[in-house]
């Protein structure tokens, strides 16, 4: 016979540190129990200002994301990879960088797992491919045919045949 074990996340809120009525403590109650989650459960986690914050620039992001995709928002700046020997570009990688005006410049580092965790990873995908490899050919075009480029992609992108489909539709 197996047995389960049950496990337990708390979020917990204080009055009136946390909030003065009942819906805005039940809020920031939410907030400390998904941080409680975020930390791999079994565990309970408090409220305060700090994780409100972080949990409001996290929606913020999100809800920003989702706009920013179809916007002017997005860049890819091209970071140089130089042969030491020769002293000679190489190659180029692909950088993806987002200033937002509401929310300000926001890291890789901040929105890639948002992205990922939200679905977007694959239309963010699909636009720094297509950017890089218009881009690639551009310089192409001009005779540099002996840069390579490197784009980092999600293991997400590479279920099914969508990342194929993605450079073939491009390039």
């Amino acid at each position: 016979a197996s047995s389960a074990l049950a496990s337990a996340s708390i979020g917990i809120a204080i009055y009136p540190d946390d909030g003065g009525d009942a819906e805005t403590l039940l809020r920031h109650a939410d907030v400390a129990l998904y941080h409680a989650k975020e930390r791999g459960g079994n565990q309970f986690q408090y409220s305060h200002a700090r994780l409100a914050r972080i949990a409001e620039r996290r929606a913020a992001i999100d809800r920003e994301l989702r706009k920013a995709i179809g916007s002017d928002q997005l860049r890819l700046v091209y970071q140089p990879k130089v042969h030491l020997g020769r002293g000679e570009v190489v190659g180029m990688e692909a950088l993806l960088r987002w200033s937002n005006v509401e929310i300000g410049d926001v890291t890789p580092e901040q929105f890639m797992p948002l992205a990922e965790d939200s679905g977007l990873i694959n239309p963010l995908g699909d636009w720094v491919l297509e950017h890089a490899l218009k881009q690639f050919g551009e310089w192409r075009d001009k005779g540099l045919t002996s840069l390579r480029m490197a784009v980092n992609v999600s293991s997400r992108q590479f279920r099914g045949s969508a990342l194929v489909e993605s450079v073939s539709q491009v390039f």
